[in-house]
C-alpha cells in the first residue's frame, strides 16, 4: 500500500478543539462543522467491498482517503488498492486514520449496461463511509450521487454524518421516483436479487444512458451539484431528457437488450427487476403514475410539456403503461353502442369509428361522413342515400357508390319464382328478373320487361310460331313467337308470316310472300366458320358485337356471300354464273341476282318506306327518325355496312342497309341494293366486292 502524508492535521485538529470549547456545552458545533459526536481512529484495517458502474474492471484504483472529524475536509491521507476481479471487488490495507469518517475514491474503465461494452475512457465515483461502524464498503452510483449532498448536510445543516448520509441517499432516490425503506447505499450491489439492487441498476442505467463517458462524468457532476443545497433535482430538462430516453428503451426492446448484456458477462446468476424502476421514471415524469389495476384502460396524454413525446398518450394495461393506439385514444371512455354507431374521434377528429361485435373499432372516413352509420357485417347489402346525395351500398364493411340494380333490389331478398320481375324502388323506371340459378336479381332485358304478365305475375308463354304480342310495359313495341323464344318483331302485324329453319345451325327466320318471290323477312345470320372458310375474316357483326348480329344479322364480302369456294365467284374475277347462287343461302334458298331484286322492286313500285322495318331510320338529310311502314313485311333492318377500302371501319347502323346481289359488275364490284332514305325509289347500284354488306336470301322456284 502506498501511504499519504498528512498536512498539519493535528495543528488543524487542536485549533478546532479550542474554538469547540469556546462555544459551550451546545451538542450542536457552530460554523458547519460536523456533529459533535466522539471522533475513532481506525488502525490494521483492511477495507473490502465492490466498486461499481457496471463493475470496474480489473485493475481499476480504489483510495480510502482521511476525512477531519469535524469538518469532513480530506486531510490528504490516504491509501490505495487495486480491483482485483471483473466484479469489481477491491480490498485496502489502512493502517491508521485519525477519524472514522473516509472517502472511498474509484477510479477506472467500467463495464457500461447499455452497449455491454467496456468503456473507452475513465470515471470517478465516490462513496462517504463510517469505518468504525464496517470494514466491507460498496462503491456505487447512489454512494456518488449522494457524496456532496452528505457533505451539505454534515456541515451546513449540523446533522450528523450517518444522517445525512440517510437522507442524502433517499433524496437521491426519490429524485428518480424510488422509495421505500433502503438500506446504505454502501450495502447495495447490482448484481443483488432484491429490490434495492434492481433499484440501484436502474439509477446506474437512466443515468447512462447512451452517453459518452465524458457527458455522463458531466451529468453526474451537475445531478450533484443541483441536489447539494436542497436535495432536489431541479434540472427538469435533464430528467425529461432521461425520460424521453427511458420510453424508447422500453418501447422498442432496448431495456431487455440491457439485461442480455448484463447476463452476458456472466458476473451473476441473475439480473434484478431493474425495468420497473426504469418505466416507474418516465411514468413520474410524464405525469401518468403507476398503472394499477383499478386503472386497467384509462388513457393519459403525457403532461410534460418538454418532452419529445407531449403529444403522445398512453394506456394502462397490465400494470403497465403503453403508447396508445388512436383508436384507444379516441375512444377512451366511451360507451357501448349500438351496432352501426359510427363517431368521429376526440382526439383525432378526423379519425372515424363504428361500434361492431360489442366494441368499437376503426372505420373508415365514410362511415362517418355519409350519415349512414357504419358498414358492419351484420348491415350487409344496407343500401342508403348519402349525405352527398348519392346511394352507397354496405359491401364488406365499407360504403361504396351503389349500382341502380343494388340500390333497387338489395333489400328484396329471393324472387317468389324464376323469372320473376319487380319494378325498381328507386329507378322507377328500371325492372328486374330473378334469377334462380345464380339466386340474384339483374337488369330485365326489354323482351323481358314486356312479355312479362305483372297480373299473373309470370311470363306470357310463346306456345305458336307467328304468335305476335305487344309489350306489357311498352305498348309501341312488338315481339314475335319463335317457337318458343320470343324477339323483338319490327315487321308488319297483318302479314301472314311462313318460318324458316336453316339445318345447318337450327336458326329460325320468317319469311313473307311478296307476289311470286318467297323471301327471308329476316338479314342471314349463318357465321360456321369451320363449314364455311371463307367465312373467316369476310364476316361481321357490326361493330364486332354479337348483340348486333342477333337484331341485324351478319354483315358479308361479295365472295363471302357467294360462297367463291363452291361457285369461283370472287373479288377480283368477274363471276360467270347465269344461274341462281346459293351461295351462303339455307338449301332452297339462294342469294338474289338482279332479275330477283328487279321483280321485288317493280312489284313494291320501288318505294322504300314500304319495305323497311317498321322501327325508327334516321334521315340523313335532317338526322329526324322516320319509321318505315314494311308493308310487305320484307322488314329491311338499317343494319348498317363495313368499309374496307378506307379506315376498315362499320358506318351507318340505324340508317342504311345494303344488299348483295348475286349479279357482278365486274372484277371489282358487284351490285346491292340500298336502303336509306324511306322517301327515295329503291334501284339497283354497284358496290365493291370486299365491302361488308348483309345478304336477304330467295327461295328457290321449284321448291
Amino acid at each position: 500500500m502506498r501511504y499519504f502524508t498528512r498536512n498539519n492535521v493535528l495543528a488543524f485538529a487542536s485549533c478546532a478543539a479550542l474554538l469547540f470549547s469556546a462555544c459551550g456545552d451546545d451538542s450542536k458545533n457552530a460554523g458547519g462543522s460536523v456533529e459533535d459526536q466522539e471522533i475513532i481512529a481506525i488502525s490494521d484495517k483492511t477495507v473490502t467491498g465492490v466498486s461499481q458502474k457496471g463493475p470496474f474492471v480489473n485493475g481499476s484504483s480504489v483510495t480510502v482517503q482521511e476525512l477531519n472529524g469535524e469538518t469532513l475536509a480530506q486531510t490528504g491521507l490516504g491509501f490505495e488498492g487495486k480491483i482485483k476481479n471483473d466484479m469489481g471487488e477491491f480490498s485496502v490495507k489502512v493502517n491508521k486514520l485519525e477519524s472514522q469518517y473516509a472517502l472511498l475514491k474509484a477510479n477506472g474503465f467500467y463495464r457500461n449496461e447499455v452497449t455491454g461494452e467496456k468503456s473507452k475512457s475513465q470515471v470517478t465515483l465516490y462513496a462517504l463511509t463510517d469505518l468504525s461502524k464496517r470494514d466491507e464498503v460498496n462503491v456505487n452510483l447512489l454512494t456518488h450521487l449522494a457524496y456532496e449532498r452528505s457533505l451539505y448536510l454534515a456541515t451546513e445543516e449540523d446533522s450528523s454524518v450517518a444522517g445525512a448520509k440517510k437522507q442524502a441517499e433517499t433524496e437521491v432516490l426519490k429524485s428518480f421516483e424510488i422509495e421505500g425503506d433502503f438500506d446504505d447505499a454502501e450495502d447495495l450491489n447490482i448484481f443483488g436479487e432484491s429490490d434495492q439492487s434492481a433499484a440501484l441498476l436502474a439509477v446506474s442505467v437512466l443515468m447512462q444512458g447512451n452517453l459518452s463517458e465524458g457527458d455522463f462524468s458531466e451529468r453526474l457532476a451537475n445531478y450533484a451539484a443541483d441536489i447539494e443545497s436542497d436535495g432536489v433535482w431541479n434540472d427538469t430538462k435533464t430528467a425529461t431528457q432521461i425520460a424521453d430516453w427511458a420510453i424508447t428503451q422500453s418501447m422498442s426492446g432496448g431495456l431487455a437488450l440491457i439485461r442480455n448484456n448484463i447476463a452476458g458477462w456472466k458476473l451473476s446468476t441473475g439480473v434484478p427487476a431493474f425495468e420497473k424502476y426504469v418505466d416507474n421514471f418516465w411514468w413520474r415524469n410524464y405525469g401518468l403514475g403507476t398503472c394499477e389495476k383499478n386503472r386497467e384502460g384509462e388513457v393519459m396524454k403525457n403532461q410534460n410539456a418538454g418532452s419529445a413525446f407531449a403529444d403522445k398518450y398512453f394506456i394502462c394495461k397490465s400494470n403497465l403503461w403503453y403508447v396508445a393506439t388512436d383508436m384507444e385514444k379516441d375512444t377512451y371512455e366511451w360507451k357501448e353502442g349500438k351496432d352501426g354507431d359510427a363517431k368521429y374521434g376526440d382526439v383525432i377528429k378526423s379519425n372515424c369509428y363504428v361500434f361492431e361485435d360489442s366494441s368499437w373499432r376503426s372505420g373508415y372516413e365514410s362511415d362517418c361522413s355519409l350519415e349512414l352509420r357504419g358498414c358492419t357485417k351484420n348491415r350487409q347489402d344496407t343500401v342508403g342515400l348519402g349525405k352527398d346525395n348519392v346511394w352507397y351500398i354496405c359491401d364488406a364493411r365499407s360504403w361504396r357508390e351503389a349500382t341502380d340494380i343494388e340500390k333497387d333490389t338489395a333489400t328484396w331478398g329471393a324472387g317468389k319464382n324464376d323469372g320473376e320481375i319487380r319494378k325498381g324502388q328507386i329507378n322507377k323506371g328500371a325492372f328486374y328478373i330473378y334469377d334462380a340459378s345464380g339466386e340474384m336479381w339483374r337488369n330485365a332485358t326489354s323482351i323481358e320487361i314486356d312479355t312479362y304478365d305483372y297480373e299473373k305475375k309470370e311470363r306470357t308463354k310463346c306456345l305458336k310460331f307467328g304468335q305476335i304480342i305487344h309489350g306489357s310495359v311498352n305498348d309501341g313495341y312488338a315481339y314475335f313467337c319463335y317457337e318458343n323464344e320470343w324477339k323483338r318483331f319490327y315487321g308488319n302485324d297483318s302479314v301472314s308470316y311462313g318460318k324458316l329453319i336453316d339445318e345447318r345451325d337450327g336458326l329460325i327466320y320468317r319469311t313473307v310472300q311478296i307476289g311470286n318471290q318467297t323471301w327471308m323477312a329476316e338479314n342471314l345470320n349463318y357465321s360456321d366458320v369451320q363449314k364455311k372458310q371463307i367465312l373467316k375474316e369476310q364476316s361481321w357483326c357490326y361493330n364486332n358485337s354479337a348483340v348486333n348480329c342477333e337484331k341485324y344479322g351478319r354483315l358479308y364480302t361479295w365472295a363471302a356471300a357467294m360462297d367463291s369456294a363452291t361457285t369461283g365467284c370472287g373479288t377480283s374475277q368477274k363471276c360467270l354464273q347465269t344461274t341462281s347462287v346459293q351461295g351462303i343461302c339455307p338449301k332452297g334458298w339462294h342469294v338474289p341476282n338482279n332479275q330477283d331484286w328487279d321483280e321485288l322492286l317493280l312489284f313494291v313500285d320501288s318505294i322504300g318506306v314500304d319495305l323497311q322495318a317498321n322501327c325508327k331510320w334516321i334521315n340523313q338529310s335532317t338526322g329526324d327518325f322516320i319509321n318505315g311502314n314494311d308493308k310487305y313485311g320484307f322488314s329491311a333492318y338499317p343494319g348498317g355496312y363495313k368499309e374496307r377500302k378506307g379506315d376498315d371501319r362499320f358506318y351507318g347502323i340505324g340508317s342504311d342497309v345494303g344488299f348483295w346481289s348475286a349479279t357482278d359488275s365486274g372484277p371489282i364490284d358487284a351490285f346491292n341494293v340500298w336502303f336509306n332514305d324511306i322517301q327515295q325509289k329503291i334501284k339497283i347500284g354497284e358496290y365493291v366486292k370486299y365491302e361488308g354488306l348483309s345478304v336477304r336470301c330467295i327461295k328457290d322456284e321449284d321448291e
